[in-house]
């Protein structure tokens, strides 16, 4: 089998983890932040909410592009979106990395 399948199959299951991930976890961010459990829950939806809004826009605007470069640079803005997740120090800069980390997972699932 071509490995470039595999490759394809991680990116997947990662973005597919990464947007899961923050359900089994939501009580201890809401505490680590000091938010509600409903305004923690927010991250849940904001990630859903680009995710199914920001995929045909973006497969649109790179459409004229290689899909190599634009599957290798979207896997870039995911890995940094994905740092600003991890190293957030408030409820926004979280909310902003799970947004640009729905962005390009969107990007990164419909490629695949």
């Amino acid at each position: 089998m071509n490995k470039k399948v595999y490759v394809l199959a991680i990116a997947a299951f990662v973005v597919g983890t990464v947007e899961l991930i923050l359900g089994g976890i939501l009580d201890l961010i809401a505490t680590d932040l000091h938010l509600s459990l409903a305004k923690a829950g927010y991250l849940i939806s904001i990630f859903s909410l680009v995710y199914a809004l920001s995929a045909p826009i973006l497969l649109n605007m790179t459409a004229r592009f290689e899909r190599k470069k634009v599957y290798m640079c979207t896997l870039l803005v995911f890995l940094i979106s994905n740092l600003i997740s991890a190293f957030s120090t408030s409820f926004y800069m979280l909310m902003a990395g799970r947004a640009l980390g729905a962005a390009t997972g969107s990007l990164i699932f419909v490629l695949s």
